[in-house]
């Protein structure tokens, strides 16, 4: 079933009078020159002068066949899901399974051929979240069949599907099932994320490095004030000048440091002691 509703999901349909009108997700219909079939189940609707349900209607009745169409081409898209704390620790225990399992089902799913989906090596622990949940890069190749669909409407599709997740068909197999709702396939962050997520950090090291300049440049300034001092003196003026640096850069690389762990040290947790051990 590419989606399911109830009488009780009432963000999902309108009530005026005699008439009801349900919410089609866009990923619901997304196959060009397809044939899709409409059922609805007892109890759904009843007869308001009887109050029994209406009997079941068969899919004969209710077929929708979509339209024939193009698709403009588009690039790559890479974005990320996430995988709720049952998800996290099935991956652990056969990560190459899981992946291969993953895929194969997001690709009957949207549907999309298999080899346009790739995820790569490069899982990290979400660090805002209570319970360890695992983000997972997944990148969607782009085709020059045009008859298919694209990168872009494909991200649409798979985005909706996990939001609805209850609803749609994702719910039905094992290992899209433990995709997190709540978080959808999202865009790989860009620049101005970057900076939103990393601000203590790089406020940090803007205040550090500024720090060091200003001692450096005033040390420098000190030394050359002194005009009548011996050549052997300045040389140690300079030697001391280099070490202020030295010793100021050593101090911001210390700084990131106690930011990265306090933020990302528990991403991989194997190399969370070894790294105060080094």
């Amino acid at each position: 079933m590419r989606q399911t509703t109830s009488g009780k999901a009432s963000e999902f349909f309108t009530i005026e009078q005699n008439k009801i009108t349900l919410k089609v997700l866009p990923s619901t219909f997304n196959v060009p020159s397809a044939e899709y079939h409409i059922s609805i189940d007892p109890n759904f609707v009843m007869q308001k002068e009887i109050n029994e349900p209406i009997d079941r209607l068969q899919h004969s009745s209710w077929v929708v066949i979509t339209d024939a169409f193009n698709d403009t081409y588009a690039e790559s898209f890479t974005g990320s899901i996430r995988l709720i704390p049952e998800g996290t620790k099935l991956f652990y225990q056969n990560k190459k399974e899981f992946v291969d399992q993953l895929l194969q089902e997001i690709s009957l799913i949207l549907p999309v051929d298999r080899d346009r989906l790739k995820i790569k090596d490069h899982q990290q622990v979400d660090s805002s979240t209570k319970f360890e949940q695992l983000i997972i890069p997944l990148q969607i190749e782009p085709t020059r069949n045009l008859s298919q669909r694209n990168t872009n409407n494909l991200y649409h599709d798979l985005n909706h599907m996990i939001l609805n997740k209850q609803y749609t068909e994702i719910s039905n197999y094992q290992y899209a099932s433990l995709l997190d709702q709540s978080y959808g396939y999202k865009l790989n962050a860009g620049i101005k994320d970057i900076i939103r997520d990393n601000k203590e950090t790089i406020l940090a090291a803007i205040v550090v490095f500024f720090i060091i300049i200003i001692v450096f440049l005033w040390a420098k300034r000190k030394g050359e004030s002194e005009d009548n001092e011996e050549n052997e003196e300045n040389e140690d003026e300079e030697r001391s000048n280099m070490i202020i640096l030295k010793v100021g850069l050593s101090l911001m690389d210390f700084v990131l440091d106690g930011l990265f762990i306090y933020k990302n040290g528990y991403d991989i947790k194997i190399l969370f002691i070894p790294r105060f051990v080094n």
